[in-house]
């Protein structure tokens, strides 16, 4: 008798899809870091990467 797993062990194609997610998120923080210095707004860069006003705010303060 098996019993099913609550928490079943990921794939290799979701492990790659997931770095793959996190690649993308850091190009986009570090595509926002140049906008930000070319002084666009953080409404305006967040629309431009998908990443949130919130985040980009956090971006800029930290540079």
């Amino acid at each position: 008798m098996q019993t099913e797993r609550s928490n079943p062990s990921p794939t290799l194609a979701e492990i790659f899809d997931e770095r793959e997610k996190e690649g993308k998120k850091e190009a986009m923080k570090q595509f926002a870091e140049e906008l930000i210095l070319e002084n666009f707004s953080d409404d305006y860069i967040a629309k431009l990467t998908k990443l949130s006003v919130e985040e980009v705010a956090l971006l800029r303060k930290s540079l």
